[in-house]
């Protein structure tokens, strides 16, 4: 029940700290998942985890107004999964850095939603001249943005965690995936240098196709 309550007091956090305040870098990939892995005691696993969604971040750079998608919550659930030890083998590995990656495209528009909450507030404010209150909005925004991590981040973590032990159950038996992870960070981080002034969406398909042709090989 602890880990329950930290997890989702750690979800909030982190997306206020991506979007609304604070700044302090507590939701980068890699510290969102040394963090998880400190409550579960999977530190070691939970940071080669990180690593691959601190790599799949550095392609999509949130400059000027443009919404990045959410590493964040890729590090988030997929630090999850694997301190669940729901990961047993190089195909349930596949499967679910497959299933968060996927899952980071409506996450990420959630936090496009709070934005436009956070405007219409500001617009509202703004007609009541005299009466605008700045404070009444900062608090509202982290509000808004705490909410949305602790409800889109958790609720998109059970889809997956479903979707992944319905699929899971049809992938064949265990063996040592670590060097896989390793193989994964390896190629993200070519991937990174190639491909670094492509569109984001081209980096997506790319790398989702060559997880699925890697799955087929081998």
């Amino acid at each position: 029940m602890t880990q329950q309550i930290l997890l989702l007091a750690f979800s909030g956090i982190i997306t206020v700290d991506r979007a609304a305040g604070f700044n302090t870098m507590v939701s980068r990939p890699l510290v969102v998942s040394v963090i998880i892995g400190m409550i579960f005691g999977t530190v070691e696993l939970c940071f080669l985890g990180g690593l691959i969604f601190e790599i799949i971040g550095l392609v999509d750079v949130p400059v000027g107004t443009r919404i990045s998608r959410d590493d964040s919550f890729g590090a988030y659930a997929f630090s999850l999964v694997l301190s669940y030890h729901a990961v047993t083998g190089m195909s349930s590995f596949i499967l679910a850095l497959m299933l968060v990656i996927v899952f980071t495209y409506p996450v990420t528009m959630s936090l496009h939603i709070c934005r436009k909450l956070n405007k219409r507030l500001y617009l509202r404010e703004l007609g009541m001249g005299d009466k605008f209150n700045a404070s009444k909005l900062v608090r509202l925004g982290l509000l808004f943005h705490f909410g949305q991590g602790v409800m889109v981040y958790n609720l998109a973590f059970v889809v997956i965690y479903t979707l992944y032990q319905w699929f899971a159950s049809y992938l064949p038996g265990n063996d040592n995936f670590i060097p896989y992870v390793i193989f994964t960070i390896i190629f993200l981080s070519g991937f990174l240098l190639r491909f670094l002034s492509g569109n984001s969406y081209v980096k997506y398909l790319l790398f989702l196709g060559g997880i699925l042709v890697g799955w087929a090989v081998l």
